[in-house]
């Protein structure tokens, strides 16, 4: 179910199709025994990030940190990087 569930996100999110994409993910996210939610919950950022949704992409990736371990350096960078951008775009530097 994880796997079918997945890539049928990653198909819509590639494919341009970003409600059914949220859709899926959202439906991942809430699965508590599942380790990614706070990969899914960067993807879910990405996806509103391009639909300039800026402060729901923020709170999308603030979520994804709190799920990452502190060990995950680079990807916690990655995720404070994209953070910095959506404050930016919605003008709050």
């Amino acid at each position: 179910m994880y796997y079918v569930a997945f890539n049928l996100a990653n198909q819509y999110e590639k494919n341009n199709v970003p409600e059914e994409a949220l859709d899926y993910y959202t439906t991942l996210v809430k699965n508590k025994n599942l380790q990614n939610s706070g990969r899914f919950r960067v993807n879910m950022g990405n996806i509103y990030y391009s639909q300039k949704k800026y402060s729901m992409a923020i709170k999308m990736y603030r979520m994804a940190l709190d799920k990452l371990p502190k060990e995950c350096q680079s990807m916690r960078n990655k995720i404070l990087k994209n953070i910095g951008h959506a404050f930016v775009k919605i003008g709050k530097f």
